[in-house]
């Protein structure tokens, strides 16, 4: 063995399998080690990663933004406990005085020593290097660098990691057509109200993305198809899942593809297809994926966009690249019944229901600091009826607005702030006729609904 990759599963499993494909390419199957691969069924685990760690010169740490703060199932964060196999991999290979390089992933910063247990305080001190996620190949290129095997390899002397070389990793351009989407971390499964039935289902996906999943053959998920209005929360949605997966995203840049000259517009998708390829795994959004259909477009170029989108279709079904594309629409009926079959699952998410209405506005009045026990929310949350999850925080704002206009910051928040915020604002998505026709076809049962309870679920699916 020459390289030892020590993550944690619950931070930064993909970019570890990411990151482990890549050095075996280069180096060679034999000389890496990572224990989902490695390890072979019935082995002891600690014994194998002990022995291993004495035959590595070099450990790459891989951190995501979850790694310092993971818990157990006792409430206590898994670094403080000595018996932590990550704890054990880097005490270890500190003591043995290998190569120990902390590879930043998803935006993480490097711990502080004093936000670590006392005997991994040195790996503080580590010089680390980032990985981004619109130039990983690029970067891991650079680190191959630096990262020294044993055995059957030569290796050259050591190098440090210069800081022209840091900045460089930190500098990188996206790809021309793929636009990174920034994620925070309140952007979570917990932050999009309601859509039970379609966040179980992008859950129960989540673990495909592992790379345990390739020893058992299964084929990854190609894409999805969520129909919606507008301010429903699809864009929450899709970043949320992105969070959840720890996968980066990027959002198919319409503008760069297509392009007036003849021919461009169909090397513009290849171009966006391979740079996907080459940020695997990822989850690609389309936005208003009708408008990638040709759907809105009736002059003669249409035959482009139809050409387009069957190039794209067809790469989705038959590529293993793991990409995951989570497509976002508002007008089910300008869409080819064809083109709705391609995906692995179809989702319509319907304006907030009355409890989804309800956690709506006291989440948003909560995260503006504002004290709920004296709000009828209740009375609010019926007054709502009919409006978007956007709508509705536009609601919240204007009320805290209006309360802020007054000038006593001693006087609380009233349900007549609210009342007024609600007045003035007139629901637009629930007249849409679009809307309309999109609300008929999931009642008529051709899209699936986002909310729909677990019980109902297991009656009728439509899932592939």
């Amino acid at each position: 063995m020459g390289v030892f990759i020590s993550y944690r599963r619950s931070d930064a499993s993909s970019a570890a399998g990411r990151l482990y494909d890549r050095l075996a390419q280069h180096f060679g199957a034999e000389a890496v080690f990572i224990d989902i691969d490695t390890i072979a069924p019935g082995d002891d685990f600690e014994h194998v990663i002990t022995t291993t760690l004495q035959s590595c010169q070099t450990m790459l740490v891989v951190v995501g933004r979850r790694w310092l703060n993971v818990k157990g199932t006792d409430g206590m964060r898994r670094l403080d406990d000595p018996s932590d196999f990550v704890r054990m991999e880097i005490r270890a290979a500190l003591a043995a005085a290998s190569q120990v390089i902390p590879v930043l992933v998803e935006g993480a910063n490097m711990p502080r020593p004093d936000e670590l247990p006392t005997d991994l305080e040195a790996f503080a001190r580590h010089q680390a290097f980032e990985l981004s996620d619109t130039r990983f190949h690029q970067d891991v290129d650079r680190l191959l660098r630096f990262v020294q095997p044993t055995s059957p390899f030569q290796h050259a002397p050591k190098e440090r990691i210069s800081q022209e070389d840091w900045r460089r990793t930190r500098s990188g351009s996206p790809p021309e057509h793929l636009d990174p989407v920034t994620l925070s971390d309140q952007e979570d499964f917990d932050s999009v109200i309601g859509l039970g039935e379609l966040k179980a289902w992008l859950r129960r996906r989540r673990q495909f993305f592992d790379p345990r999943t390739a020893l058992l053959g299964l084929p990854y998920p190609k894409g999805i198809l969520v129909f919606g209005g507008l301010g429903c929360g699809k864009g929450l949605l899709v970043r949320a899942t992105a969070n959840d997966w720890s996968l980066p995203l990027y959002k198919l840049n319409l503008a760069s593809v297509f392009s007036p000259y003849l021919g461009e517009s169909e090397l513009g998708i290849r171009e966006a297809i391979k740079q996907a390829e080459e940020s695997a795994p990822c989850i690609l959004w389309i936005d208003e994926f009708e408008a990638l259909a040709g759907a809105r477009d009736q002059r003669s170029s249409s035959s482009v966009w139809r050409r387009i989108l069957s190039r794209l279709l067809i790469w989705m079904v038959e590529n293993d690249s793991r990409v995951f594309v989570f497509a976002t629409a508002s007008d089910f009926d300008s869409l080819p019944s064809e083109v709705i079959r391609r995906w692995d699952a179809v989702f319509f998410i319907d304006l907030p229901t009355y409890e989804d209405r309800l956690e709506l506005i006291r989440l948003h009045l909560a995260k503006r600091k504002q004290d709920c026990s004296g709000l009828d929310l209740e009375k609010q949350a019926a007054a709502t009826e009919g409006f978007s999850n956007g709508e509705i925080v536009k609601i919240v704002n204007s009320a805290i607005y209006e309360w802020l206009q007054e000038g006593d910051p001693n006087a609380p928040l009233r349900d007549s702030h609210i009342q007024a915020a609600i007045g003035q604002l007139v629901p637009a998505t629930e007249s849409d006729p679009i809307f309309q026709r999109l609300r008929s076809r999931a009642t008529e049962g051709r899209i699936r609904s986002a909310s729909r309870s677990a019980e109902d679920s297991t009656e009728r699916s439509i899932e592939t």
